[in-house]
C-alpha cells in the first residue's frame, strides 16, 4: 500500500474516518489523524508528529510493541489485532485494540497502526470477572463459616478470603468489647519472603481503639492511601508485629443488623495498592462474615453461661430439680439425692408430683402446694417454702425450697419450673432452741444494768427496768406502746430514722453511735446506742441497747479545751515530721553528689577550670546538706550538733551568701559588737536562722527600695529565758524597712503554713523553722513591728564560758580529706541497693587502699560471707534496703562471723537504730553525706590499709 501525506484524496479519506490511525517509521510518528489525536487527548496532529511512539505506549506494553513492530517491519506482514495500553497526554491510561500493517509513506516503508478504544469493554469484563470470582469465593466462605467452632477460626477464614480477593501484606481482625469500650485481638497476620505467619498477640490483648478504628465504627469503611514520604503514626497505621509501615490501608466494620461486632483491617506496604472497589469488596466480606461471628460469639456466651450456672449450683451445695408441669415429670440432681441420703441413681430418673407428696411431711404439704400454685398463677415472683422431707433412713429433715417458672406455652400456661432445695435442719433446730431460751434471756435483760428496749418500726414493745430509769419513767407501762421518737432529741431524730431504714433494708447489726435523748421530765441527756435485729414473740424486730453517757460528755467537754491547746503545740511537730521525711530521702542524693565531687577534685587529671567549677558544686552541695540537717533537726529526727562557737565569723561568712540573693534595690548592712561571747549552737542551724529571717525581710520589702540590717550584740539578760539557760546571752537582730506587721498577724507568725503571701508564692514554713531551731537552742525569738514601721526580729541565745575556737571546725568540710592511693589492701564488702552509691564507695575505698567487693544485693553478700568469712576484713552496708535491711544483714553476719567489724551507713540515724545496733555487732553508725570521712577513720583504726601496715 502506497500513500502520500500530500495526497488530498488520502487526507480527506483518513481524516474523516472515526477510526484512530497513525503512521510511523522507526518508532517515530509521521502522521496522526484527528480520531487518533482525540483518543490521545491532543488538539492537533503536530503535537505527535516526530515524537517517539514509546511515549504514548504504557511501559508494561513496550515489549509487546517491539514484537509487533518486528512482525510488520521485518516480515512485512500485518500484525494480528491485540489489546495494548496507551497513555494519553493528560496521563490517563486507556486500553485499545490495535493492529499494524506495512505501508509506503511518501515513497518509504512505514507502519500504519489502527486503534479502537476498548477501555470500557475491558472494565466491564474485569468487573464481571471480579463479580464472578467474588460470588464464588463468598459462596465458598459461607460453606466454611457454617462449620467453624471458634471466633479465631472464623476470623482466619475471613482474612483468607480477603487475601484471595484483594490481597494484603498484613491484616488483623479485632472484636469490640462494649462493656470496657476496648478492642480484643482475635488474630493478626503478617507476611514476608517466607510466607504468611500469625503474629502472637501482645500481653495486653485488650486495648483502646485507634482513631481510625473509632472512625470506622462510627462512619463505616475507611480507605487510607499514603505516599512513602508522608508523616505517619506507626501505632495508628502499622499492624503490631509488622516489619514495615503500611502505605495502603483499608478498614471495615463487622456489624450485624443490631450489633457492632468488631473491625477488620487490611494493609499493604506499597503505595496506591488499594482502590474504592477493593474497599467495597472488603466491606461486603466483613458483612458476609458477621453472621458467622455472631453465631460463634453467641455459642461461646451460652457455653460460658452454662459453666457459670453449674459453678453457682455446685458452690451453693443445693439440690437442683426440674419439673415438666404438663407431663408431671420431675428430674433431680445427684446433690438432691445426696441431701435425702440416697446414693446416685437410687431415686428414679423421673418421678411425678405424687412421689413428692409422699416424701414431704403431711403437716407441710398444704403450704408447699399453695406456694407453688400462687407462683404459677403469677401472684408471687418466685416460689419459696420451708418444709420437712423424709430421708432414706425415714427421718424427717427441714429443707428450704426456691423455684420459679422458666417456660410457658403459647397460651401463657407454665410448662417448666426449675428449683433448688437446701438443708436447713440444723438451723431450724437451733431456732427452736433459741425460742426455748427466750425466758432465760428475758431474765438476764431484766436484771441487766444496761438499758434495753425492743421496738417494731419505732413502736416500743418492751423495755427493761434500766431503760425505765434512764428515761425517768415510773414503770414500763409509761414506755411500752409509745414511739421511740418521744425519747429522742429533735437534733438526733434524723440519725435514728436512718438507722431504722438500715434495719428495714436487711442490715442485722447497727454499730455504736452517740445521740441526744429527752427524758419524760424534759431533761436532756446523751446516750450511746447500738441496735441488732432479733426475733421477739415470733416477729423480726430491733433491739436497742442504750447507755447514759451524760457525765462522760461533760468530762469530755472540759477536756476538749485542754486538747485544743495540745493540738496547737502539735502543729509544729506534724510539719516537722513531714519535712523530716523529705529531708531524709534528699540526704541520700547529696551523699552521692558530694562523694563524686570529692573524687573528681582528688583526680590529678582534673583541670584547674574544672576544679574551680567542682569547688562551687561542692560548696552548694554542702549548703544543701546543711539545710537538710536543719530540717532533720527541726523535725526532731536528727540530733543537734551543738558546739561552742563564736557567732561573729559565722555571721560574716553567711552575709556573703545572703548578699548574693538580694536584689539591687535592697541594701544590706552588718553591725557586730567588738567583743563577743560564745554560744553552744549548731553552726548550720544558725546560718539557717539568718537565711530564713533575711528571706522573710526581702519578701516583706518587695519591689520598693529598702534596707536590711543584721546586728550581733551581747545582752545582760534573755527575755523569757528557760530555767536551763544562763541569764546572759547574745542577740541576733534582723531589721527591715518593710511595711510592718499588725498585731493579729504577729500572733500567728510562727504557725506552720501560715502566710500572708498569695497562693503559690509561699508555704508559711520559714518562720516556723526559725522558731523550732531557736527553741532547740534554749533561746527566745521576739518580733517588734507595727504597720508602716518595718519589723525587727530578735533571736536571743544563752552564752557559755570561753572555749576553744570552733570556727575552724565549721570550715573543715570545705576541702576533701587525704587519700591513700595504694590499692590491694584488706578485702572489704560494701552493700547498697543504690548503684550510684555502690560505684562511689567502691572508688573511694579502693583509693584509700582497700580491696573492695561492692554489691547491690544484701542476700548475695550474706551468702558470700557465710561461705568464706575469713576472706573479708569488714562489712560496710546501707541500712535501708528492700530485700534485707542493713540491720538484719548485720545480725546474720554477726552470728556467722562474730569478730568481723560491721559498719552501717544511713540517710537518717534515730535513737531506735542506735539502740538496735548494739545487739547486731555494729561497730559504727554513720550518716550518708556527712559521716563518710568518720567511717574511713574508724575503718582505718580497726583495719589499717596496706600503706599503714608495718
Amino acid at each position: 500500500m502506497s500513500i502520500s501525506a500530500n495526497n488530498d484524496a488520502f487526507r480527506q479519506l483518513i481524516e474523516w474516518l472515526p477510526t484512530a490511525i497513525a503512521v510511523h517509521r522507526d518508532g517515530r510518528v509521521l502522521y496522526a489523524n484527528p480520531a487518533m489525536v482525540r483518543m490521545l487527548g491532543g488538539n492537533s496532529s503536530e503535537q505527535f508528529v516526530g515524537r517517539s511512539l514509546g511515549e504514548f505506549v504504557h511501559p508494561a506494553c513496550h515489549a509487546d510493541l517491539r514484537e509487533r513492530l518486528r512482525v510488520v517491519n521485518v516480515e512485512r506482514r500485518m500484525s494480528p489485532a491485540a489489546e495494548i495500553d496507551l497513555v494519553r497526554l493528560d496521563g490517563e491510561r486507556i486500553t485499545v485494540e490495535s493492529q499494524g500493517t506495512p505501508v509506503d509513506f511518501d515513497g518509504l516503508p512505514a507502519v500504519c497502526s489502527i486503534a479502537r478504544d476498548v477501555s470500557a469493554e475491558r472494565r466491564a469484563r474485569e468487573a464481571s470477572e471480579r463479580m464472578s470470582n467474588r460470588a464464588a469465593r463468598f459462596a465458598q466462605l459461607g460453606q466454611q463459616l457454617a462449620s467453624v467452632k471458634s471466633e479465631k477460626e472464623a476470623a482466619s477464614r475471613i482474612l483468607d478470603a480477603a487475601r484471595e480477593l484483594v490481597g494484603w501484606d498484613s491484616a488483623w481482625l479485632h472484636l469490640f468489647e462494649p462493656e470496657s469500650e476496648t478492642m480484643r485481638n482475635v488474630v493478626t497476620f503478617d507476611s514476608d519472603a517466607s510466607g504468611v505467619h500469625e503474629v502472637p498477640a501482645p500481653a495486653a490483648r485488650l486495648r483502646s481503639p485507634s482513631e481510625t478504628t473509632r472512625r470506622t465504627m462510627r462512619e463505616g469503611p475507611q480507605l487510607i492511601l499514603r505516599s512513602a514520604d508522608a508523616n505517619m503514626n506507626p501505632s495508628e497505621d502499622t499492624t503490631f508485629g509488622a516489619r514495615r509501615i503500611s502505605l495502603s490501608l483499608m478498614y471495615a466494620p463487622i456489624r450485624t443488623q443490631d450489633r457492632l461486632l468488631g473491625v477488620v483491617s487490611l494493609h499493604k506496604y506499597a503505595a496506591d495498592a488499594y482502590s474504592h472497589a477493593d474497599l467495597a469488596d472488603l466491606h461486603a466480606l466483613a458483612s458476609h462474615g458477621a453472621g458467622a461471628l455472631a453465631r460463634v460469639l453467641q455459642a461461646l456466651a451460652h457455653e460460658r453461661a452454662a459453666h457459670r450456672l453449674q459453678y453457682a449450683i455446685d458452690a451453693t451445695e443445693g439440690g437442683l430439680w426440674e419439673w415438666d408441669i404438663q407431663k408431671d415429670l420431675i428430674k433431680v440432681s445427684a446433690r438432691w439425692e445426696a441431701l435425702l441420703g440416697h446414693a446416685p441413681g437410687e431415686v428414679p430418673v423421673t418421678f411425678t408430683s405424687t412421689y413428692s407428696r409422699e416424701i414431704v411431711h403431711p403437716d407441710d404439704w398444704a403450704a408447699v402446694e399453695k406456694s407453688a400454685a400462687d407462683h404459677m398463677a403469677g401472684l408471687t415472683p418466685f416460689n419459696f417454702a420451708t418444709f420437712r422431707m423424709r430421708t432414706k433412713s425415714g427421718e424427717y429433715r427441714w429443707f428450704s425450697g426456691r423455684s420459679s417458672v422458666v417456660e410457658w406455652d403459647f397460651l401463657n400456661q407454665p410448662t417448666q419450673m426449675l428449683g433448688t432445695i437446701f438443708d436447713i435442719h440444723d438451723r431450724k433446730i437451733a431456732e427452736a432452741a433459741l425460742q426455748e431460751s427466750e425466758q432465760r434471756y428475758r431474765a438476764l435483760i431484766e436484771w441487766s444494768p444496761e438499758a434495753f428496749c425492743v421496738h417494731e418500726a419505732g413502736t416500743i414493745l418492751y423495755c427493761n427496768p434500766a431503760f425505765v430509769e434512764i428515761v425517768a419513767a415510773k414503770s414500763p407501762d409509761e414506755v411500752i406502746g409509745r414511739s421511740l421518737m418521744d425519747f429522742i432529741h429533735p437534733d438526733s431524730r434524723q440519725v435514728v430514722i436512718e438507722r431504722m431504714q438500715r434495719v428495714a433494708q436487711g442490715e442485722e447489726r447497727i454499730p455504736l453511735a452517740e445521740m441526744r435523748g429527752v427524758r419524760l421530765d424534759g431533761r436532756e441527756l446523751y446516750v450511746e446506742t447500738q441496735a441488732a435485729v432479733i426475733w421477739f414473740d415470733g416477729k423480726r424486730v430491733s433491739q436497742v441497747v442504750a447507755r447514759d453517757i451524760t457525765a462522760r460528755k461533760q468530762v469530755e467537754a472540759e477536756r476538749a479545751a485542754l486538747e485544743h491547746q495540745l493540738r496547737e503545740s502539735q502543729k509544729l511537730q506534724a510539719i516537722g515530721t513531714l519535712a523530716g521525711g523529705i529531708a531524709h530521702d534528699f540526704n541520700n542524693v547529696l551523699a552521692i553528689i558530694l562523694g563524686n565531687t570529692d573524687l573528681a577534685l582528688r583526680d590529678p587529671r582534673t583541670s584547674d577550670n574544672a576544679r574551680e567549677s567542682l569547688g562551687e558544686v561542692r560548696k552548694a552541695a554542702l549548703r544543701a546538706r546543711d539545710v537538710v540537717q536543719q530540717i532533720l533537726s527541726f523535725s526532731r529526727r536528727q540530733p543537734l550538733e551543738r558546739k561552742p562557737i563564736a557567732l561573729a565569723p559565722l555571721i560574716e561568712e553567711s552575709v556573703k551568701l545572703i548578699r548574693a540573693t538580694l536584689p539591687a534595690h535592697i541594701e544590706l548592712s552588718v553591725e557586730i559588737s567588738p567583743t563577743q561571747e560564745r554560744v553552744l549552737a549548731d553552726a548550720t542551724q544558725i546560718v539557717q536562722i539568718l537565711l530564713n529571717l533575711c528571706t522573710n525581710a526581702r519578701q516583706a520589702i518587695g519591689d520598693v527600695r529598702g534596707h536590711i540590717t543584721i546586728r550581733l550584740e551581747n545582752v545582760v539578760a534573755i527575755p523569757n529565758a528557760s530555767a536551763n539557760s544562763s541569764a546572759a546571752g547574745v542577740c541576733i537582730s534582723v531589721i527591715d524597712t518593710g511595711p510592718g506587721i499588725d498585731q493579729a498577724t504577729q500572733a500567728r507568725l510562727f504557725e506552720p503554713f501560715f502566710t500572708t503571701k498569695p497562693v503559690n508564692e509561699g508555704t508559711g514554713l520559714g518562720l516556723s523553722v526559725v522558731h523550732g531551731i531557736v527553741e532547740a537552742h534554749e533561746g527566745t525569738i521576739t518580733v517588734e513591728s507595727s504597720p508602716g514601721a518595718g519589723a525587727t526580729f530578735r533571736v536571743f541565745l544563752p552564752t557559755i564560758p570561753e572555749t576553744a575556737d570552733t570556727a575552724q571546725s565549721i570550715r573543715q568540710d570545705s576541702q576533701p580529706s587525704r587519700l591513700i592511693t595504694r590499692p590491694g589492701g584488706p578485702r572489704v564488702i560494701y552493700v547498697d541497693d543504690d548503684e550510684a552509691m555502690v560505684l562511689l564507695m567502691r572508688v573511694g575505698l579502693t583509693m584509700r587502699g582497700y580491696d573492695v567487693l561492692a554489691l547491690t544485693d544484701p542476700v548475695n553478700a550474706l551468702e558470700r560471707i557465710r561461705t568464706a568469712p575469713a576472706k573479708y576484713a569488714a562489712l560496710i552496708t546501707d541500712y535501708n534496703m528492700p530485700t534485707l535491711s542493713g540491720l538484719e544483714l548485720a545480725k546474720q553476719v554477726h552470728e556467722s562471723a562474730p569478730d568481723m567489724p560491721i559498719f552501717v551507713l544511713s540517710g537518717f540515724i534515730d535513737e531506735r537504730l542506735q539502740t538496735l545496733s548494739g545487739t547486731a555487732g555494729i561497730r559504727g553508725l554513720f550518716q550518708k553525706g556527712r559521716g563518710e570521712s568518720e567511717l574511713m577513720e574508724s575503718l582505718q583504726t580497726i583495719i589499717a590499709p596496706r600503706e599503714h601496715r608495718s
